[in-house]
């Protein structure tokens, strides 16, 4: 029954919806990430729900795809950049911000970026799937 319900999620227009404003709000932390100083509070609550959406997502799509999940390499990805954005949020929230960490900022910014363009990559997939 979950399966079942989950699979009728991932093929809705409510799914495309979501993942568009994931994917705005994705865009949102880049703006806040190229801002001059530490990254604030916005950025951090923002990041923490783009993670928590993007953990929601692809477990959803694992319980709507079951063994099938695993043959489609955008789906591998998807699984493997989560696990990455996830980590690079606690190593930026645990490294604090400062001199030392120029170089975390910008690999957060290049990962935030690279996560930008595959996620509406994968929205325009989705979305000539539903046409």
């Amino acid at each position: 029954m979950a399966r079942g319900i989950a699979n009728r999620f991932v093929h809705s227009r409510t799914y495309i919806l979501l993942y568009l404003g994931m994917a705005a709000l994705s865009v949102t932390t880049v703006v806040l990430s190229l801002q001059d100083g530490c990254p604030g509070l916005p950025f951090y609550v923002l990041e923490v729900v783009i993670n928590s959406s993007m953990i929601l997502e692809v477990s959803v799509r694992f319980l709507a795809f079951g063994r099938q999940f695993w043959r489609s390499p955008f789906n591998v990805f998807d699984l493997i950049l989560t696990m990455f954005c996830a980590t690079t949020l606690l190593v930026l929230a645990f490294a604090g911000c400062g001199a030392t960490s120029k170089e975390e900022e910008l690999l957060d910014t290049l990962l935030l970026i690279a996560r930008n363009v595959l996620q509406f990559g994968r929205l325009a997939s989705v979305m000539r799937q539903c046409a």
